[in-house]
């Protein structure tokens, strides 16, 4: 659905969102320039690329006047993609809500963990509040407001995830994430923080891959597959460049089924949290705490590089520290 769910700080601010921006703006400028898709443009290419798989530098074949008028097509699909994408979020997110209200729930936020916004808050159930950005630090993005439990809607697999769909961890250039050496992507590293207050991580729908790393890393969460990725290589090999088009292609489940099964998984697993709490996992690592990032290669890297962030107490901390290289 769009911009990336966590902020990570580089030494200047790098975000999943960029990337995701990045991405849809060169699906966009391929769907009119080089693939026939804009009923502006036609069945016309207005530029090559020596590879389409991956990274490039396409070329245009038009004049300077033409070269904005795709400017201008390319933003007009990017503006409807991202409004119709905050649709269907937000009404799987609303269907999550609707089974959790069912099954018992009485103070819901909904944790709009993308920047300027992945929900359209005018379509959201009004029965949830909506909070867009944080306080001084990101992190543990409000489960320390005095929840039972926590959920996630439309997450996607962590970095080298295979069939995965969008499989990364805050960015593209990410290879691998550990905390006390266990492997997690943003899903991992928020329900660590949840934990770490007392908030149980009891669901959670996106692709195949994701529902299989949630069990994993929490058994016990209750989850739900709406798409299933098709690529079957972890691409460890990639570049960040080469990443972003890695895993881009799934198989969906219509959206009307997709958000009915939400409905009905959140219900179960908030009914299930609450007449068998220890059938889900409460396990995190222990202090203290060291966590290391491992980058791909770039241009300055002819290899993968990592860099150790530490915190003696607190995940969160760990977590909210910045990413000096």
């Amino acid at each position: 659905a769009g911009r990336a769910a966590e902020e990570i700080v580089f030494d200047t601010v790098t975000t999943g969102a960029a990337n995701d921006i990045e991405k849809a703006t060169s699906v966009a400028r391929a769907m009119v320039t080089q693939y026939g898709m804009s009923k502006r443009f036609g069945l016309i290419g207005l530029e090559t690329a020596a590879n389409q798989y991956l990274d490039t530098r396409p070329v245009m074949n038009c004049s300077d006047v033409t070269a904005a008028q795709v400017d201008e097509e390319v933003m007009n699909i990017l503006k409807y993609s991202y409004e119709e994408a905050k649709r269907l979020l937000t009404e799987e997110v609303n269907a999550a809500i609707d089974g959790f209200c069912a099954a018992g729930a009485t103070k819901l936020v909904v944790q709009d963990g993308h920047g300027a916004g992945a929900i359209n808050g005018l379509l959201l159930d009004e029965r949830a509040q909506l909070q867009r950005g944080w306080g001084r630090f990101p992190y543990p993005f409000g489960a320390d407001g005095g929840f039972d439990c926590i959920a996630w809607i439309g997450q996607h697999p962590k970095a080298g995830t295979t069939y995965g769909h969008l499989c990364h961890t805050g960015s593209f250039g990410v290879l691998d994430v550990t905390i006390n050496g266990i492997s997690v992507g943003e899903f991992g590293e928020c329900g660590f923080c949840a934990l770490e207050y007392g908030v149980v991580p009891v669901f959670g729908s996106g692709c195949e891959a994701f529902t299989k790393e949630a069990q994993a890393l929490f058994p016990g969460i209750g989850t739900v597959a709406v798409k299933r990725g098709l690529m079957e290589l972890a691409g460890e090999d990639c570049t960040a460049a080469e990443y972003e088009k890695w895993n881009a292609g799934a198989i969906h489940l219509q959206h009307r089924l997709a958000c009915r099964r939400i409905r009905d998984g959140a219900y179960e697993a908030l009914r299930r949290f609450e007449s068998a709490p220890e059938s889900f996992s409460r396990a995190f690592p222990q202090a203290p705490y060291t966590m290391v990032t491992t980058m791909r290669r770039d241009e300055s890297h002819p290899e993968p590089f990592s860099v150790t962030r530490t915190h003696p107490t607190s995940v969160t901390g760990l977590l909210n520290r910045p990413f000096e290289r």
